[in-house]
C-alpha cells in the first residue's frame, strides 16, 4: 500500500506543480478574475489583452464610456476602426471599436449608452462585407446585455490545458512575459497586444514581426487573406448584390444619430492594393463596387459625410503599411484622417491638420507613427 501511495504521489506531484504554476500565471496575468470596473475607474494607463473570452472587450468599451466623463468623439465599428487614437484629436476621444460585428449592432450599441453620454461626433467604419447579402454573419447579433455582462470571475472559463498548448506552440513565450501591473491578460503580458486606455489597439509583437520580415507574423504576405478570397469564406464570401436589409439597418442607425444630434463621419475601411486587385479581378465581389454610390446618397441626405477608402492608395508599395490583408496600421489611419481633413471634413473642428501631417512626415516606420 505504501509503495502504491508513493507511486501515486510521484505521478501526481508533477501534474500538481504544473497546474499550480499555470494557475498562478493565470491569476497574476489578470487573464481571469479581473475587475474591469476597477481598471477603468483607476484613470491609469493600461494595456488589456485577453487570449480567452474576448467578448469581455465589449464590457470594457461599454464600461469606459459609462464610467467616464462624456467623450466628444467616438469611433465605432469592428477591429477595422481600432487604429484611431486619442492623440489624433484635440477633444476627448474614445475608440469603441471591436463592439460591432455586423450592421445590426451599431445602433444596438449606441442604445445601451445613456443619452447624456452620447458623443457629438461619431466615426463609423462600415466593413464592406456587412452589406454583402451572402455574408453568413449578417444576421448574427449580440443582445444588449452582452455589452454590460462582465464574467471576469468565471472559473469555468479557465483553460489550463490551453495555456500549456500555447506555450508549446509558441503562441506564448515565457521569456517575453511582462510582470508590469499595467498589462492585463495573456496577450498583453506575452505579446504586448491589447487595448490601450483610449480604446485603440496596440499590435505589439505583430508589428515587430512584420518589421523584421518574420514569416510567423499573422497573415504574412496576406497569404491567409488570399486563401479566404480563393475559398469564398470568412468575410470574403462572394456577392453580387447589396443587402437591402443591411441598407435599412444602416438607415436606422443614421436616423438615431440624427435624432440625437450626433454628427456622423462614415467610411469604408481600406484593403491593401494587392488584395483589392485580387478581389476585383476575380469578378466575385460586384457588391463592393455598388456600395459607394448608395452610401454617398444616404449619408448626404442627413448632411453627413461618407468616404470610400476601399482602395485607398492605388499603389502596391503601400502594402507594407498594413497589418494584414484587411487591417491598415495606424500610419494608414493617419493618412485616412489627413485625407478627410483635406476634404474639409467637420472633423477639422476637433483636430489639427498640421499636427496630423507632421506626425505622418516624422513617423517611426511604415506601421507606427511614434
Amino acid at each position: 500500500m505504501k509503495i502504491f501511495l508513493k507511486k501515486m504521489i510521484i505521478f501526481i506531484l508533477p501534474l500538481f506543480i504544473l497546474s499550480l504554476f499555470s494557475f498562478v500565471i493565470i491569476v497574476q496575468s489578470g487573464e481571469h478574475f479581473t475587475k474591469i470596473d476597477t481598471i477603468v475607474k483607476s484613470n491609469k494607463d493600461y494595456l488589456i489583452g485577453f487570449a480567452n473570452d474576448e467578448h469581455r472587450y465589449r464590457y470594457l468599451k461599454w464600461a469606459t464610456i459609462n464610467n467616464n466623463k462624456k467623450f466628444t468623439i467616438l469611433a465605432l465599428g469592428s477591429s477595422r476602426v481600432l487604429q484611431f487614437k486619442e492623440d489624433m484629436f484635440e477633444k476627448r476621444f474614445y475608440n469603441a471599436g471591436y463592439t460591432v460585428e455586423n450592421i445590426n449592432e451599431f445602433k444596438d450599441f449606441l442604445e445601451t449608452i445613456p443619452k447624456i453620454k452620447l458623443p457629438k461626433y461619431l466615426i463609423i467604419g462600415v466593413d464592406q462585407w456587412m452589406l454583402n447579402e451572402n455574408w453568413n454573419g449578417f444576421t448574427q447579433s449580440y443582445k444588449p446585455k452582452a455589452y454590460w455582462a462582465n464574467n471576469s470571475f468565471s472559473f469555468n472559463s479557465i483553460r489550463i490545458i490551453d495555456f500549456y498548448k500555447n506555450i508549446l506552440d509558441g503562441t506564448f513565450n515565457l521569456y517575453n512575459y511582462n510582470t508590469s501591473s499595467s498589462k492585463v491578460g495573456f496577450n498583453a503580458k506575452f505579446n504586448n497586444i491589447g487595448f490601450r486606455k483610449d480604446g485603440s489597439m496596440n499590435y505589439g509583437s505583430q508589428i515587430t514581426k512584420l518589421i523584421n520580415n518574420d514569416i510567423t507574423a499573422i497573415d504574412y504576405l496576406f497569404r491567409e487573406t488570399f486563401f479566404r478570397i480563393n475559398n469564398n469564406s470568412d468575410r470574403f464570401e462572394y456577392g453580387e448584390d447589396i443587402s437591402l436589409l443591411g441598407i435599412n439597418k444602416l438607415k436606422e442607425l443614421l436616423d438615431y444619430c440624427y435624432e440625437n444630434n450626433i454628427k456622423v463621419v462614415g467610411f469604408l475601411p481600406p484593403f491593401p492594393e494587392s488584395i483589392y486587385e485580387k478581389m476585383i479581378q476575380s469578378e466575385n465581389y460586384k457588391y463592393i463596387e455598388k456600395i459607394p454610390t448608395i452610401l454617398n446618397k444616404m449619408f448626404a441626405s442627413y448632411n453627413y459625410e461618407f468616404y470610400d477608402y476601399t482602395s485607398f492608395i492605388k499603389d502596391k508599395t503601400y502594402d507594407i503599411e498594413y497589418l494584414d490583408g484587411f487591417h491598415g496600421s495606424e500610419v494608414t489611419y493617419y493618412r485616412i484622417l489627413f485625407d478627410m481633413l483635406k476634404s474639409k471634413s467637420i472633423l477639422n473642428k476637433i483636430t489639427n491638420i498640421n499636427k496630423i501631417k507632421s506626425k505622418l512626415d516624422n513617423r517611426v516606420n511604415s506601421l507606427q507613427i511614434d
